[in-house]
């Protein structure tokens, strides 16, 4: 059984979904569809502890690279690059294995359209 505020992001993702007006940017996608879900798997996405916005891995010097958002659970990291809703991720796969692999530190990384 979820608890109301998951319950209250799944309601909520259904209607954005089903919203024919909505266009999905990338912001669009993290704001409606990432951080929502995020939310109802129980992470804090206020604790900038927890979630790291625009994370830069150390490894990438001189450049602007930037992991949409990266995830601290203590012992156990996880990097999230996220694209806009519906997009071919796999085109972006590349992208994802230059930040992980310039991340030593993060032990899972995942790319998503949402």
């Amino acid at each position: 059984m979820l608890d109301t505020s998951a319950q209250k992001s799944i309601d909520n993702l259904k209607k954005i979904l089903t919203n024919e007006d909505m266009t999905f940017n990338e912001q669009t996608t993290k704001h409606f569809l990432i951080l929502p879900f995020l939310t109802s798997l129980g992470y804090d996405i206020t604790d900038p502890n927890v979630l790291k916005h625009e994370f830069k891995p150390a490894n990438l010097r001189g450049n602007n690279d930037k992991v949409d958002y990266a995830l601290d659970l203590g012992d156990f990291k996880i990097i999230i690059e996220a694209k806009p809703l519906n997009t071919n991720i796999k085109r972006h796969y590349h992208q994802l294995q230059k930040y992980y692999n310039s991340t030593p530190e993060v032990q899972l990384g995942i790319i998503t359209d949402g």
